[in-house]
């Protein structure tokens, strides 16, 4: 049978449907994909401050966002009065989210909002949609999706009677490690200027008048005498310090309880006048442009060294909050805003005021954050909260910046010093405006002023004891004696930074340095010293002969000796007699200036017997202890009677000549008498 041949069916179209089928199932849709793309919003900008008639405006960028997304502001209603601070810094630090009820949520579509030419959100809420109480409120904006971005509103407005503005002070350490090292070489690297140079960027740019500068005096001479990069900073300085309160400070950081357990206050003294002669000298300040009133206390001061301090001319004292005994919260439940007291070991009152912890790591912060203006906007509205809990109490907070700040000065200065410098409810002032404004706490409760009945306010120093100096004074003692020499053998006026020797021994008694760098800065000085009474080769370079010989000849005569100055500058020394048969009319000490070179030296001696006798002498630094710079001898023989020869001589000639006289009267009248009359 034959068969007929079958055609095979095709399959073809069957799977390309199926084909299709999966792709459609299981490809996404492009669309899908974006509404489903998790949203992430951050906060660009807002309104510093909204006051009355004034819209609120919020700059938002939204990484995922889709045009029905829509943008939802939600306000909750601020916390009652006297706690708004409080509840603000707990929702900043996360201890927990608004609590009171919310308003009516402002809402927009992203599509109304969409800025293309600055790639953001750009949402603007009449005044009319805002809560009409002034105060501080806690606002939440969410994107879609996203997470909620907490932020702040401050609302204003006209100013109540009786109200005063909240008063924040800066007060800006200029200070780097220490530069002058032990081998008389000034090291501060470009990175430490250029951040110096930021410090003067923010103090220049804020209100005239408003900042205070901590400066280190070393950090500002070691600008000075570095290259033209670092003396531009120091230039710059001076800009920024120009009608701003500088603060007298020692020259380099010291523990001053530890200088005053060795007993040593005249050094504490000494490094204040040192330190003010250097920002005398280095920003051109007067004496009166420098304040001694305030005083930044340091890691171990006590009361002991406050009464030091006192004495120096201290009134005023600003502590970190975290060296202080605590309060009790239940009368003290918000930061503390106001000045209080302490008592030195003299049981003397000082003026205090604490440095706000919370707000110098949010300053901090902000320069470090990726997110500046939610951070700035909390600096912002914490203040803000502090003026809103007590409108009519004049309290303040003290911003102590950490010694090594290194701020971004645009950003500081656009989202935080310019926004205070409009403020209505904020004002910056010097730490001495400060301490003028600020009202004195009461002991009993929170925002109340200091009265008669109630006495003042004090609070104790947590203390911590620093190491022991007493070592290391004497040693220093002994280095400084070695200067007095060096100074007064070459003519330089004891005045502070007038040679590297003054700088290293200053410099040693930094108390951030270890006691094996304190020590090597001793050394290095006094070995300068030595070399330079010394020559290339390592001899002292002030020499004498070893033995010399002179004859006098008359009972008072002058001497001559040669001493030799291997140096190339002139050299001022006192040179010391001594002799046992000899004296000296003019005194046994000769102050004189020895020249290059050999130099005949004169003076007066006078016998006291005849025959041979010793004089011996030395040349020494006119001051200190350096020791003797040379030594010489001269054997002097002496042909000439002593003062009781010449009077036993004269008197056995006067008794000879009278009894002659006598007996040659004698004589002839005896022989006139035997001649016979005639």
């Amino acid at each position: 049978m034959t068969g007929r041949h079958r055609r095979p069916r095709s399959h073809g179209p069957v799977l390309l449907l199926l084909a299709t089928l999966v792709l459609v199932a299981f490809v996404p849709d492009p669309t899908s994909a974006q509404t489903t793309t998790a949203v992430t919003a951050a906060l660009v900008s807002i309104s510093p401050q909204v006051r009355a008639n004034e819209p609120l405006r919020i700059e938002i960028q939204a990484s995922g966002a889709v045009a029905t997304d829509l943008v939802r502001v939600t306000i909750f209603q601020r916390a009652p009065d006297g706690q708004s601070r409080q509840m603000l810094r707990r929702v900043v630090d996360g201890a927990e989210a608004p609590r009171f009820s919310p308003y009516a949520p402002i809402i927009r579509r992203v599509s109304e909002l969409t800025d293309p030419s600055r790639q953001s959100l750009v949402l603007s809420a009449a005044t009319t949609e805002l809560p009409q109480t002034r105060g501080v409120y806690p606002l939440q904006i969410t994107v879609g999706s996203s997470k909620p971005l907490t932020t702040w509103l401050v609302r204003v407005g006209p100013a109540a009677a009786g109200d005063i503005p909240y008063t924040v002070s800066f007060v800006v350490p200029v200070k780097s490690p220490i530069a002058d090292q032990p081998d008389g070489t000034t090291v501060i690297s470009s990175t430490e200027v250029a951040r110096l140079d930021s410090l003067s960027t923010v103090i220049v740019n804020a209100p005239r008048g408003s900042m205070t500068v901590a400066p280190n005096p070393e950090t500002l001479d070691a600008l000075d005498a570095s290259n033209p990069t670092a003396r531009s900073a120091l230039e710059n300085l001076q800009r920024a310090t120009t009608n701003n309160t500088v603060l007298a400070a020692p020259l380099v950081p010291i523990d001053v309880d530890a200088w005053r357990r060795a007993g040593r206050e005249d050094y504490v003294a000494l490094m204040l006048r040192a330190g003010r002669d250097t920002l005398s000298r280095t920003l051109g300040l007067t004496a009166t442009d420098i304040s001694s009133r305030t005083v930044v206390l340091g890691t171990y001061d006590s009361p002991a060294s406050l009464d030091s301090l006192r004495r120096e001319g201290a009134t005023n004292l600003i502590v970190r909050d975290t060296q202080l005994e605590g309060l009790r919260t239940t009368d003290f439940p918000s930061p503390f805003s106001q000045t209080f007291r302490i008592r030195d070991a003299g049981n003397q009152d000082l003026l205090a005021a604490s440095a706000d912890t919370w707000l110098t790591n949010a300053v901090v912060q902000l320069d470090r954050s990726t997110d500046r203006s939610a951070k700035a906007q909390q600096i912002l509205a914490d203040l803000a909260a502090g003026f809103f809990d007590r409108t009519n109490a004049a309290r303040g907070s003290v911003i102590l910046l950490p010694d090594n700040w290194a701020p971004n000065a645009a950003e500081i200065v656009k989202l935080l010093l310019t926004p205070l410098s409009t403020s209505s409810v904020v004002q910056m002032r010097s730490i001495d405006a400060f301490f003028a404004t600020v009202s004195r706490s009461n002991p009993d409760r929170e925002g109340e002023i200091e009265t008669l009945s109630s006495g003042p306010m004090r609070r104790n120093l947590v203390t911590a004891r620093g190491p022991d100096v007493d070592s290391f004074a004497r040693d220093l003692d002994q280095a400084r004696d070695t200067l007095q020499s060096y100074e007064s053998i070459f003519g330089v006026a004891p005045k502070m930074h007038t040679t590297p020797f003054d700088e290293l021994l200053l410099a040693s008694a930094d108390h951030r340095l270890s006691d094996t760098q304190n020590r090597a800065y001793i050394d290095a000085a006094t070995s300068f010293v030595m070399q330079s009474i010394r020559t290339p080769a390592g001899k002292i370079a002030i020499t004498a002969p070893e033995s010399e010989r002179f004859t006098l000849t008359s009972r008072r005569e002058k001497i001559r000796i040669v001493i030799d100055n291997g140096l190339a500058t002139p050299a001022s020394v006192r040179i010391d007699l001594r002799s046992e048969k000899l004296t000296f009319p003019q005194g046994d000490s000769i102050n004189t200036t020895l020249q290059p070179g050999s130099n005949v030296i004169e003076f007066a001696v006078s016998v006291k017997t005849s025959g041979d006798s010793l004089l011996e002498y030395t040349v020494n630094a006119p001051k200190g202890s350096l020791g003797e710079l040379a030594r010489g001898k001269l054997r002097v023989r002496a042909w000439a009677l002593s003062g009781v020869g010449v009077v036993l001589s004269g008197l056995a000639i006067l008794v000879i000549l009278t009894w002659w006289i006598r007996h040659t009267v004698r004589t002839r009248r005896t022989k006139r008498a035997l001649v016979p009359a005639t």
